[in-house]
C-alpha cells in the first residue's frame, strides 16, 4: 500500500509474516488472498460487549463505517518515534502465514510464530493462519487457525478477518483507556544516531539507512530475493501512464548513501533539549493531545462521528494552548475523516471551520458554497492544508515541538496526490473519491476529459506547486528509505498528470537512491540467476527514464543495417542530458550487475551520441563491451548480439573488368560489328544532339564462372578502430560464390575494398550488400540500395516541406513515435516512416543493385605479330602488310571476328577542328585527311573458327599516313552460333587491342602547280600560251616523247584532240629522300581512250617538271555553287571570320568543286627500284587560283573561229590565219551555249591593226571593208547548241590585224570573252 496515500491515517497496519519453512510463491499467494479482505464493514463485525473499553469502539456505533487494513510484509521502525504522534504508523496486528505441507508438527510451528511476535511489542492482536492442512494433521493447537483449501474459502477468510477486526477494536478500547490516563504526552522528537530510542527500537543497524532496520527474523533465504521483501519503489512508479519528452535533468548526487543531519541541525537539537517545556505546560497541552490520539483511533476504527467529535475538541484545545504541531495533525485527521464520510455518502461531520485567509501556493476560482457541496470539500481541504503547513512552519521557533521533516513533506505530497486523483478522474466525484481512498493506478484512455482544467477544476500547475513544496532542501538530510518514498511518490504524481520530464527526473533519482541498497558484489554466486524483483523494477525504471529522454528502446528498434536511409539524429532531447542519463543507466546496470543491460546502454550511447563523446570516452566504452560480454558468458548468459552501430557500408559498385574481359552487348541479329561501327563513324565535333554517344557508365555485365570484382566503401564514424573479422558480398538471384576477407578500419576514416566472387550460372544477380562480422558481434547483412530517382527526391522534398508544419521536437514526438511503431508492428513492409496525413501516399520502395550475368564467353590473347617491338617505319603513301597471331586461351570457341582501327591523326584533327575557326575548304581537307585516309585495313574472312587452345592469323594492311605516330588495332570476337539460340537474341563480344608505333618519312612532295592554255600562236606576246611557230613542232614532239601515247597516234591526231578541249597541267615533284624514285602520273578522262600517263625518274634532292594535257572541265551552275560538304555529322557553327561578298563566295565554291573534279582525274604512283617499295604521291597539296580556273573550266559561252575562201586562206593555229590582200573572205564566229537554258546574246567585234613597234591602229576604214554589222544581236541559242555569225571582209593592205570580240547576255548583262583574239596575217598574193 502506498505510504503516502491521503487516507493512510485511517488504515490499520497489520504485518503478515511467514512461518518457516515456507516457499516464497506459496507465501505470496496466501498474502494476496489475505489482502483481498483489506476492507471490512463495521456492520459485519460482531460486537464485543464484555466491558466498557470494548463498548467504546463498538462496531454498532456507526454501521456505515469501514475498517481499512494495511497488510504489509515488512516493517522498518525508523519512524518508531512517530508512532506515539501518528497512531497509524505502528503495527497493531501480526498474522502468521504457515504452510501445513512444510510442517509435520503444527504446534512447533505455532511456537515459532510466538517467538516472532515478540519482536513487535506494539501489536495488540495476533493470528496464525495454517493453510492447506492435510487430513492427518489434527486441529488441536490452541491459537492456530487452520484454513482448508476446499469449500467457500472466501467466506471462511472473511469470517476470520472479521473476528480479527473485532479483536483489534477491543484492543483499541484498552489503548484509549491507557491514553486517557496519561498526564503528559510528549511531541515526537527525531532521534540522534546515538540515542537510546534508536538503539532500543531495533536489533541491527543498517549501513545504508539513517535509522536502524530490524532483523527480519521472519524471512528466509528463499524470500530474500522476493519482491515482497525488497526496497523497490511502489507499483505506481513502475506502471505509470505514457511517458515522453526530455527534461532538463539535475546531475545525480555523487554519493547515493544516506545523509545524517547537518552540524547546525545537531546544535539546534541540543539547544531544544536544553529548553524543554515545563511539566505544567505539558500537562496543560495534554487534554488536546489526548483527544487527538483518541480521534486517530476512532478514525482507524471507522467510527467517523466520534472521530469528528474528538478532532474538534483537539483542535480547540491545541489552538488555545498554541500547540501548533498537534493542531496541524488534528486538522489532517479531520480532513481525512471528511473525505471518508464523502466516500461513504454519510451525512455526518462537523461544519467546515472557516479560518482566516492565508497565503496559498494555489488559487482556485471557485466561490465558497454550502458544506453539502462536494466541490467545497476538496477545495476546503486544500485550504485547510494551507493552514496546516502554516501551523507546521510555526513550529520552527518552538524548542521541543518542531515538526519532523517527514511530516511536513508527507502533508504536501498528500495534497498533491489528492489533486492529481481529482485531475485524472476528470473532476470531483465517485471516481475521484475511489482513487483517493483506495489508491491504485488509474486506467487512462477511456475518458477524453482527463487533464482538462476547465472540467476537473484542478490544473497541473496547482498540483506541481503542492508536489514541489514537499521536495525541499531538507529532503537530502533524510534517510535513503525516506528519500525513496518521497521520490517515488513525486514520480507517481507527475506520471498521473502527464508531466513526463518531471516523472522521469524523480524516477531517475529513485533509481540512483535504490542502487546502493541492492548492489551485489562482483563475486556473488547469484549473478547467474535471473534478476530479482528489485532488480527487475529498477531495470523497468531505467527503461521508462530513457524513453522519456528520447533514448528509449525504440531507438534500438531501427536496424540501420537494412534501412534505406542514413542514420538520423534523435527525434528530441538534449544530448548532454541524454549522455548523463545513459551513463547513470550504465552505472546502475553495472552495479546489479545486469550484463545484457550494460551492453544495451553502452551500445546505445555509442550508436546515437558518439558525436558528442570525447575520443577517450568512446575508446573506453568500446573497450568495455568485450569485457562485459566475457563476464556475461562466464555466468552462462547468451551474450550474442548483432552489430550495434550504424551501417558501415556506404556504397557498393561493380568493377568494370579489364579491357580484354569486358563483354559488349549487341542487340538484334548477329551483324558484323565492323559494319555497325562504320555506320556510326567517328565524330570529331563538340556536341551532336542527334547522335548521342552512350555514356561510359553503361551497365556492367558479369560472366558466368569468371571472377567478378566489387568496390565496397566502408566508413568508421567512431573514434576507435573497428576490427572486421570477415566481410563478403551478399547476393540474391543466381548462384554466387563469394570470397571473404578481414580488415581493420581506422578511427574516423573510410576505405574502399575490392571484394571478389564468382557467379556460377547466367541470369540476374541482385547485389544486396555485404555480410560483415564485426569483432564481438554476430555476422549480419548490411544492405546497400540504389540512390532514389529524381521523382523520389522531389517527393521527399515535398514531404519535408509538409513536415515543417508538424511539431517534431519535444514530448509531442513521443505520441507520434509510439503510433508509428505500432503501425510498423502491424505492417512489415514499410522501411521508411511516413505520416498518414502526408500529401503523397506513395511509399518509396528501395531497390538493390541488379547485375546481368551472361553465359560463358571466349577469351583470346595476341600471341605474336610480324612487327618488331610493335613498331613499323614507312614512306608517306606506302602500303605494307603485317600479321597478328591470335590464340584462344578460354574454354569457348570463337566464330566471329571483326577488326576496327584508330590512329593519332584523328585526335589531332579533332583538337584542331574544335579549337580553330578554319574555312570550310580547309575543314573539308582536314576531315578527309583524318577520316577517309585509313592507316589500317584488312580483308575480312568468312567462316572464322578458333577452337579453345588453337591459333588464328590475321593479315592487316598498313598505309603510310603523313603525321601519324601511333595507332591501335581493335579486334572484336565472340561466340555467336551457340546451340539453342536464335538470330534475334542479343550477343556479346570481347575486345583485344594491339598498339602500333609508326614512323612515317616524307619522300616526295608536289609543288608549283599551273594550268596553261593549249593554243600555240606564231610570233605573239601571249602569256601562258605555247608560242613560236618554228618551236611549236619541236615542243609537241618533246611532249609526245615523254607521254606514253597508248593510241600510237601521229602528231596531227594529237593536235586534233588538243584543239579547244584540252589544257596543260604542270606541277613539280621534288625528291627529298636519299634514293631515287620512279613516278608515274596518269590522267583518266573516263572516255573510250586509255588514260594518258607520264613516267619519270626523280633522283635524290632533284625536282622534275610534270606536263600533262588534261581535258577541260565543264560544271553547271548548280554543281559548282552547292555548299562544301562535311564528311561527318558536324554541328553547324557560325563562322567567326569576316564574311566575303557574294562574288567571292561564288569564286571560292567554284575553285573547290573544279579542284575536286580535277583531282579525281589525276593519280600519281611512286616506286623504289632499290627496295621494291611502292606507294602513292599526295597531290592534294596542289591548289587552284582564279587564273588557273579560267583556263581549266569550259565557259558557259565559248567561241570558235574559222575563215573560208578556198585554198587561199591558211590556218596556222586555233585563232591564227593567213589571208591574201584585196580578196573577200568569210569570217565565221561560232558561239556555243554550254548552259542548261537558252541564251540571248549580242556580239561585238572590234578590228585593229598591230604594228611591230606595238602601235595599234583603230581607224581601219581605208585598210579594210566588211559587209555587215560589228555589233548585232544574235538569234536565241538553245541549250547545248551553237549559232554562227558570218562577216565578209576584204583587206586593202598588208599587215597583222587583230579582231577583239565578245558576247553580252541581253538579260543579265554578263559579258563573255574568248581566251585568245583572232589574228589574221594579210600577205600579197
Amino acid at each position: 500500500m502506498d505510504p503516502l496515500l491521503f487516507t493512510s491515517p485511517a488504515r490499520i497496519r497489520v504485518l503478515l509474516v511467514p512461518v518457516h519453512p515456507i516457499k516464497a510463491p506459496t507465501f505470496h499467494r496466501h498474502v494476496q488472498l489475505v489482502k483481498n479482505f483489506n476492507v471490512v464493514r463495521l456492520g459485519d463485525v460482531t460486537p464485543d460487549m464484555r466491558g466498557v473499553q470494548s463498548a467504546m469502539f463498538s462496531s454498532q456505533l456507526f454501521h456505515e463505517g469501514q475498517l481499512h487494513f494495511n497488510f504489509v510484509t515488512s516493517y522498518e521502525p525508523e519512524h518508531a518515534y512517530l508512532e506515539e504522534f501518528q497512531m497509524h504508523r505502528r503495527i497493531f496486528g501480526v498474522i502468521g502465514i504457515m504452510d501445513c505441507c512444510e510442517w509435520s508438527n503444527l504446534k512447533e510451528g505455532y511456537n515459532k510464530f510466538s517467538e516472532i511476535i515478540k519482536n513487535y511489542r506494539t501489536a495488540v492482536a495476533h493470528r496464525c493462519f495454517a493453510f492447506d492442512p492435510s487430513e492427518d494433521q489434527p486441529d488441536d493447537t490452541k491459537g492456530l487457525i487452520m484454513i482448508p483449501n476446499v469449500g467457500e474459502m472466501n467466506f471462511y477468510m472473511s469470517t476470520m478477518i472479521s473476528d480479527f477486526a473485532n479483536n483489534i477494536l477491543t484492543e483499541f478500547g484498552n489503548l484509549a483507556t491507557d491514553i486517557e490516563k496519561r498526564q503528559i504526552i510528549h511531541s515526537p522528537k527525531m532521534p540522534t544516531p546515538n540515542s537510546p530510542q534508536l538503539q532500543n527500537g531495533s536489533n541491527n543497524q543498517s549501513q545504508n539507512g539513517r535509522y536502524s532496520v530490524p532483523q527480519q527474523s521472519f524471512s528466509s533465504p528463499e524470500l530474500k530475493s522476493s519482491q515482497a521483501f525488497s526496497l523497490t519503489p511502489p507499483v505506481q512508479a513502475m506502471t505509470t501512464a505514457g511517458v515522453g519528452g526530455a527534461a532538463a535533468g539535475v546531475a545525480p548526487k555523487e554519493s547515493y548513501h544516506s545523509r545524517s543531519f547537518s552540524s547546525s541541525t545537531l546544535v539546534n537539537i541540543a539547544t531544544q533539549a536544553a529548553n524543554v517545556p515545563t511539566d505544567m505546560k505539558l500537562k496543560k497541552r495534554a487534554p488536546g493531545r489526548i483527544h487527538k490520539l483518541i480521534a486517530d483511533l476512532y478514525l482507524m476504527a471507522g467510527i467517523l462521528p466520534n472521530a469528528f467529535q474528538n478532532y474538534m475538541l483537539a483542535i480547540e484545545a491545541t489552538k488555545a494552548n498554541g500547540d501548533y504541531l498537534w493542531h496541524g495533525s488534528a486538522l489532517e485527521g479531520l480532513c481525512v475523516g471528511l473525505l471518508l464520510a464523502a466516500y461513504l455518502h454519510a451525512e455526518i461531520g462537523p461544519p467546515i471551520i472557516q479560518s482566516q485567509p492565508l497565503a496559498s501556493p494555489t488559487s482556485t476560482d471557485q466561490p465558497p458554497s454550502s458544506p453539502e457541496s462536494p466541490k467545497v470539500l476538496w477545495a476546503e481541504t486544500t485550504e485547510k492544508y494551507v493552514q496546516i503547513l502554516t501551523l507546521y512552519a510555526k513550529t520552527s521557533s518552538s524548542s521541543n515541538d518542531q515538526v519532523p521533516p517527514i511530516i511536513y513533506t508527507e502533508a504536501c505530497l498528500k495534497v498533491a496526490k489528492l489533486l492529481a486523483c481529482i485531475w485524472v478522474a476528470g473532476g470531483w466525484g465517485d471516481d475521484a473519491l475511489k482513487l483517493i481512498v483506495h489508491g491504485g493506478t488509474p486506467e487512462k484512455g477511456s475518458n477524453e476529459k482527463w487533464g482538462l482544467s476547465s472540467v476537473s477544476g484542478v490544473s497541473k500547475i496547482e498540483i506541481t506547486q503542492w508536489a514541489m513544496k514537499g521536495y525541499g532542501s531538507y529532503v537530502e538530510d533524510m534517510s535513503i528509505t525516506e528519500q525513496i518514498h518521497i521520490t517515488t511518490t513525486l514520480s507517481t504524481i507527475f506520471s498521473i498528470i502527464n508531466l513526463r520530464r518531471k516523472h522521469a527526473f524523480f524516477l531517475r533519482q529513485t533509481a540512483l537512491l535504490i542502487l546502493p541498497l541492492i548492489a551485489k558484489p562482483r563475486n556473488s554466486s547469484s549473478q547467474a540467476n535471473k534478476p530479482t524483483g528489485s532488480e527487475s523494477g529498477l531495470l523497468t525504471c531505467l527503461k521508462k527514464i530513457t524513453e522519456t529522454y528520447g533514448i528509449g528502446d525504440d531507438v534500438d528498434q531501427t536496424d540501420y543495417s537494412v534501412i534505406a536511409e542514413d542514420a538520423r539524429p534523435l527525434a528530441f532531447g538534449w544530448p548532454d542530458i541524454q549522455i548523463d542519463v545513459l551513463k547513470d543507466a550504465l552505472t546502475i546496470s553495472d552495479s546489479l550487475p545486469d550484463y545484457p543491460s550494460m551492453v544495451k546502454y553502452t551500445t546505445r550511447l555509442l550508436r546515437k551520441l558518439f558525436m558528442y563523446l570525447h575520443r577517450d570516452e568512446q575508446i573506453r566504452l568500446s573497450a568495455s563491451i568485450p569485457r562485459i560480454v566475457s563476464a556475461g558468458k562466464k555466468q552462462g548468459l547468451d551474450m550474442e548480439f548483432k552489430y550495434w552501430g550504424l551501417n558501415i557500408v556506404k556504397g557498393i559498385q561493380v568493377c568494370r573488368p579489364t579491357s580484354r574481359r569486358i563483354p559488349y552487348p549487341h542487340a538484334g541479329k548477329k551483324l558484323s560489328l565492323k559494319n555497325e561501327e562504320k555506320k556510326e563513324g567517328v565524330s570529331p565535333f563538340i556536341y551532336q544532339s542527334f547522335n548521342k554517344k552512350k555514356a561510359d557508365n553503361t551497365q556492367t555485365h558479369l560472366v558466368a564462372n569468371e571472377t567478378s570484382y566489387f568496390l565496397v566503401t566502408l566508413a568508421n564514424p567512431f573514434a576507435f578502430d573497428m576490427d572486421i573479422q570477415s566481410i563478403s558480398i551478399s547476393t540474391d538471384g543466381v548462384a554466387f560464390t563469394p570470397n571473404t576477407m578481414s580488415i581493420t578500419i581506422l578511427a574516423n576514416t573510410s576505405i574502399t575494398l575490392r571484394l571478389l566472387g564468382t557467379p556460377t550460372e547466367p541470369g540476374e544477380l541482385i547485389v544486396r550488400g555485404c555480410k560483415i562480422k564485426v569483432h564481438g558481434c554476430l555476422e549480419q547483412e548490411f544492405c546497400v540500395y540504389l540512390p532514389p530517382s529524381d521523382e523520389e527526391i522531389k517527393r521527399k522534398e515535398k514531404e519535408e516541406e509538409y513536415s515543417k508544419r508538424i511539431k517534431k521536437c519535444g514530448l509531442a514526438v513521443l505520441d507520434n513515435l509510439s503510433h508509428t511503431i505500432n503501425n510498423q508492428k502491424g505492417n512489415a513492409q514499410p522501411i521508411e516512416h511516413e505520416n498518414s496525413q502526408s500529401p503523397t501516399k506513395k511509399n518509396f520502395v528501395p531497390e538493390f543493385l541488379k547485375v546481368s550475368v551472361i553465359s560463358e564467353q571466349p577469351l583470346i590473347k595476341i600471341k605474336s605479330t610480324s612487327l618488331m617491338h610493335g613498331a613499323i617505319m614507312l614512306f608517306e603513301g606506302e602500303q605494307a602488310e603485317m600479321t597478328i597471331k591470335l590464340e584462344n586461351v578460354g574454354k569457348i570457341p570463337v566464330d566471329f571476328l571483326s577488326l576496327s582501327f584508330s590512329d593519332s591523326t584523328i585526335a589531332n584533327a579533332q583538337a584542331l577542328l574544335n579549337s580553330s575557326d578554319m574555312p570550310a575548304e580547309e575543314a573539308y581537307e582536314m576531315e578527309l585527311y583524318a577520316l577517309k585516309q585509313s592507316v589500317f585495313s584488312w580483308n575480312q574472312k568468312d567462316n572464322v573458327k578458333i577452337l579453345p587452345g588453337s591459333e588464328w592469323i590475321v593479315n592487316i594492311n598498313v598505309f603510310g599516313k603523313r603525321g601519324c605516330v601511333n595507332g591501335t588495332i581493335q579486334i572484336d570476337y565472340g561466340y555467336l552460333n551457340r546451340p539453342n539460340t536464335s538470330d534475334d537474341e542479343p550477343f556479346y563480344t570481347r575486345q583485344v587491342h594491339y598498339p602500333v608505333l609508326l614512323t612515317i618519312h616524307q619522300n616526295l612532295e608536289t609543288i608549283s602547280m599551273d594550268i596553261l592554255n593549249f593554243k600555240p600562236l606564231c610570233g605573239g606576246e601571249n602569256d601562258g600560251v605555247v608560242s613560236s611557230c618554228p618551236d611549236n613542232n619541236k615542243l609537241i614532239e618533246d611532249l609526245l616523247k615523254v607521254m606514253k601515247w597508248n593510241n600510237k597516234g601521229t602528231k596531227e591526231d594529237f593536235m586534233e584532240k588538243m584543239e579547244n578541249d584540252y589544257c596543260l597541267l604542270t606541277f613539280d615533284i621534288r625528291n627529298v629522300w636519299h634514293v631515287g624514285f620512279d613516278v608515274t602520273i596518269e590522267a583518266d578522262e573516263g572516255e573510250e581512250i586509255d588514260p594518258l600517263s607520264i613516267t619519270t625518274t626523280i633522283q635524290p634532292t632533284s625536282t622534275a617538271r610534270i606536263i600533262l594535257p588534261i581535258k577541260r572541265i565543264s560544271l553547271s551552275e548548280k554543281e559548282y555553287t552547292q555548299p562544301i560538304p562535311s564528311l561527318s555529322e558536324k554541328q553547324f557553327v557560325v563562322s567567326k571570320g569576316p564574311k566575303g561578298t557574294e562574288e567571292q563566295e561564288r569564286l571560292a565554291l567554284a575553285l573547290f568543286w573544279y579542284r575536286e573534279k580535277l583531282l579525281q582525274k589525276i593519280k600519281a604512283i611512286w616506286e623504289s627500284p632499290l627496295t621494291n617499295q611502292k606507294g602513292v604521291v599526295d597531290i592534294r597539296s596542289l591548289r587552284l587560283n582564279k587564273s588557273m580556273l579560267n583556263v581549266l573550266k569550259i565557259n558557259e559561252i565559248s567561241f570558235g573561229i574559222d575563215i573560208e575562201d578556198g585554198s587561199k586562206v591558211t590556218k596556222l593555229s586555233c585563232n591564227q590565219f593567213k589571208c591574201p590582200v584585196n580578196e573577200f573572205v568569210k569570217m565565221k564566229f561560232i558561239i556555243y551555249n554550254h548552259q542548261d537554258k537558252p541564251s540571248k546574246l549580242c556580239i561585238r567585234i572590234q578590228p585593229v591593226q598591230s604594228y611591230s613597234d606595238g602601235i595599234m591602229e583603230w581607224d581601219l576604214s581605208k585598210r579594210m571593208v566588211w559587209n555587215g554589222l560589228l555589233q548585232t544581236p544574235l538569234p536565241k541559242i538553245e541549250p547545248k547548241s551553237s549559232v554562227t555569225y558570218t562577216l565578209p571582209i576584204c583587206f586593202f593592205s598588208r599587215g597583222d590585224f587583230k579582231f577583239l570580240y565578245h558576247c553580252e547576255d541581253v538579260h543579265s548583262r554578263i559579258m563573255y570573252f574568248d581566251t585568245q583574239p583572232l589574228v589574221v596575217e594579210v600577205v600579197d598574193n
